[in-house]
């Protein structure tokens, strides 16, 4: 448990890492969601992380720049729930 644990946060690290050089307003958004879906998954609150990746799922659908979109979709996919 504690590898799938390590393994999401780190992917969810990265995906950080690639909103922070979107500066668009649904970037910033889908930021918020993404760092609360690790903060809930580090707290062990199984619930209110799979709201906010559903939340950042939907957020990262209006991202303007289709590159940082496609690839935001890709890395949230791989990330378990």
């Amino acid at each position: 448990m504690a590898t799938a644990i390590a393994a999401s946060t780190e992917k969810l690290d990265a995906l950080l890492t690639l909103l922070t050089d979107c500066s668009s307003e649904e970037c910033r958004i889908t930021r918020e969601h993404v760092a609360a879906a690790r903060f809930y998954l580090l707290g062990a609150m199984d619930k209110e992380y799979i709201l906010s990746v559903d939340s950042a799922r939907k957020a990262i659908s209006a991202i303007p720049d289709e590159t940082v979109r496609t690839e935001a979709q890709r890395m949230l996919a791989t990330i378990a729930v």
